[in-house]
């Protein structure tokens, strides 16, 4: 699992769309606010499925994959 890109909102705010590539890329992008994660980027448009998926890829939960 790659780990998560850690962003302050200062830059953030300067290269905006190259983190939003990053999260389109499937990378998880943290925002912070003097260090303290405040928000992350969420790509939207996936398919309830597909989001399972990739928070379950990235560790945060677990899916077994079987419809709800």
């Amino acid at each position: 699992m790659e780990e998560d890109i850690v962003v302050s909102i200062r830059e953030l705010k300067t290269h905006l769309s190259h983190y939003l590539q990053l999260a389109k890329d499937g990378r998880r992008v943290v925002i912070t606010e003097r260090g303290t994660p405040i928000a992350r980027i969420v790509i939207t448009g996936d398919s309830f499925e597909e989001r399972l998926r990739i928070i379950s890829a990235s560790g945060q939960a677990e899916w077994s994959g079987r419809r709800f």
